[in-house]
């Protein structure tokens, strides 16, 4: 289940939170670019920085997690 979907600021990619625990992030063209791993519970919502350079998830775990675009987990609030 995709529970939220959102572009990046430039329309270039989308980042996806799912109830798997994992967000996701891709290409327009469909193509599967990161795996966001790291919560315990499902992912609510995934959003992309102002800059593009950074996405945060929340999560039914109750944590928040900052990442960088290719999935490497930068900061686990």
């Amino acid at each position: 289940e995709v529970n939220s979907a959102e572009f990046s600021p430039n329309g270039q990619r989308i980042v996806t939170a799912s109830s798997d625990r994992t967000a996701k992030v891709w290409d327009t063209n469909g193509k599967q670019l990161a795996t966001l791993k790291g919560h315990q519970k499902e992912v609510w919502s995934a959003a992309f920085s102002p800059d593009g350079q950074r996405i945060m998830t929340a999560s039914y775990d109750r944590t928040a997690k900052v990442w960088d675009t290719n999935g490497k987990l930068l900061a686990d609030l």
